[in-house]
């Protein structure tokens, strides 16, 4: 299990409070938790020092920054940010 850290940032990106502590087996089960406590501000998932996700409550996952498993979940991205392989 890792322990991952999710930080709310507001709109100039600066940390509004202390971090939520998530114990999880993998990246993907931390960005399902963290899209759970999204609301109008931007979360940053974090294991240590690497950043896992950039969660924003207009666009859904920022797939620069999330495993490809991730990016599929349902209800995080709409159809129209993503190629869907299903519908090619």
């Amino acid at each position: 299990m890792a322990n991952y850290r999710f930080y709310r940032l507001d709109k100039d990106d600066h940390v509004t409070e202390p971090p939520h502590i998530f114990e999880g087996p993998d990246d993907d089960a931390a960005v399902e938790q963290a899209v759970q406590l999204l609301n109008e501000q931007v979360i940053e998932v974090w294991d240590h020092s690497r950043l896992v996700s950039r969660l924003e409550p207009d666009k859904g996952l920022d797939p620069t920054f999330v495993s490809p498993a991730a990016i599929w979940m349902n209800g995080v991205l709409s159809s129209g940010n993503v190629c869907d392989p299903q519908n090619k």
